[in-house]
């Protein structure tokens, strides 16, 4: 990713100048850096403000940073054109006071701004960081391993695209604890219980319930993530802890935290608001990150011989960043008089394209050329032999996929193909889910 637009503004605070620069960072662009100019107010940098009387109502403190530009000619206008088209991750801020990193940020087309008149004319580009977040599923883990806190944290932080430096504030000891390690590191956790029933949390709902059990704040400050455990900082006997962008290879040191608040003041306070110069602008609409789901409930499939096949297909537009969930059911009834017995069940799924390869599912749930079958473990029920699988959410789709099939096939009963049981009927359900996760850094 390398810079392609560039604002550079001195202001002088009591006799001292400070230089701000925002860089606009294009990760298709191979070309020089060009210099914008600015409107009459250069940036906008807020925080959700946090409820003195109740700090953990939003523990996860969100920003945004908003660069007033002047469009003056095609070279301006083209950057715009282009960010309107983009993917949510293409196009980023990263901002720096005195050439010192100070904030990163994707840049949201839903936000842009300007005015529909002749050249030069201003425009308004906003970018937030931990927002994303709410459009993001945590992952839903069959496993029951156990993973250190600090990198289901970054984990999720990761997710919002943006590739920074961890630091904790923190004091929390137990006994069980390495007084010499960051509680964040030391406690684990397990990632199979961050969910709603079968439903998955958003990211941003993890850290939330994170951040409330351990009474911490999360906030973006100084080019990296800033992990404040309140009690200790209130405290005045936190120990500062600097992790890389995976939550692994903690370091301590002692946290110098001294501010001194004056007119010459150029950083921004955790809980204020900086503008530069100008009055605060309002957004007027809520951002929604948009995410499009597809979703197909695909009817009962009634089988009643073993050589009966049934298709399923369902085409969809692929954007390019289409994830695939599938969950199959089958339930089998025979005509054994001693009643149900374990069997297994086949289905076959594939991808059609628009390039002529299909690729075919395994039982791993993974694609790739080749014919192959995915097959269910029937278990004996009191009345009827049943069974069911369900897939994560896959890769990214290829982007000349178009169709999804599903192609329902048999079932075959205790002892393989010579000693074959009837089997009178299979009834089989299944679900497909399409997901265009567009924030992601695919």
């Amino acid at each position: 990713m390398s810079v392609r637009f560039r604002i550079v503004h001195d202001e002088y605070i009591t006799g001292t100048k400070i230089t701000y620069r925002a860089d606009i960072h294009d990760n298709e662009h191979t070309g020089a850096i060009n210099t914008c100019a600015v409107s009459n107010n250069f940036f906008d940098w807020e925080y959700e403000r946090i409820d003195e009387q109740n700090p953990f109502e939003r523990p996860v403190q969100k920003s945004t940073f908003r660069i007033d530009l002047m469009v003056r000619g095609q070279t301006d206008q083209d950057l715009l054109n282009d960010i309107l088209d983009a993917s949510e991750s293409r196009f980023e801020t990263r901002f720096y006071i005195d050439d010192v990193h100070k904030w990163s940020g994707k840049i949201l087309t839903d936000l842009l701004e300007y005015d529909e008149k002749g050249l030069p004319y201003p425009c308004k580009i906003r970018a937030k960081d931990l927002s994303p977040l709410d459009g993001i599923d945590f992952p839903l883990v069959s496993s029951a391993s156990l993973t250190r806190l600090s990198v289901i944290i970054a984990d999720c932080l990761k997710e919002t695209g943006l590739t920074l430096p961890i630091r904790s504030y923190t004091n929390l000891t137990n006994t069980e604890v390495d007084q010499g390690q960051d509680f964040l590191y030391a406690l684990y956790h397990r990632k199979f219980l961050f969910r709603d029933r079968n439903a998955p949390l958003s990211c941003h709902e993890v850290l939330e319930n994170i951040c409330r059990a351990y009474s911490l704040l999360i906030r973006q400050a100084d080019g990296r993530w800033v992990i404040d455990q309140l009690p200790a900082v209130a405290r005045g006997n936190d120990i500062q802890f600097d992790y890389d962008a995976d939550g692994q290879n903690p370091a301590s040191s002692t946290p110098s935290r001294t501010i001194t608040v004056d007119g010459a003041s150029s950083f921004l306070l955790p809980t204020s608001q900086n503008i530069i110069t100008g009055a605060l602008k309002s957004v007027e609409s809520e951002y929604k990150h948009r995410t499009q789901i597809v979703y197909f409930d695909i009817d009962d499939v009634t089988h009643t011989f073993s050589s009966q096949k049934t298709e399923h297909v369902e085409e969809f537009a692929n954007d390019g960043n289409m994830r695939l969930t599938i969950d199959i059911d089958a339930e089998a009834y025979t005509e054994d008089a001693a009643g149900p017995i374990e069997g297994k069940a086949y289905f076959r799924v594939w991808l059609i394209r628009s390039d002529n390869v299909p690729l075919f599912m395994d039982n791993s749930g993974a694609f790739s050329a080749g014919t192959k079958q995915v097959e269910i473990d029937l278990v004996a029920g009191p009345s009827y032999s049943t069974g069911g699988i369900s897939f994560g959410e896959t890769d990214p789709l290829h982007a000349a996929t178009v169709e999804v099939k599903i192609e329902f096939l048999w079932a075959v009963m205790e002892g393989g193909f010579e000693d074959t049981r009837e089997v009178s009927k299979v009834d089989l359900r299944t679900l497909i889910l399409l997901r265009s996760i567009k924030n992601r850094t695919l």
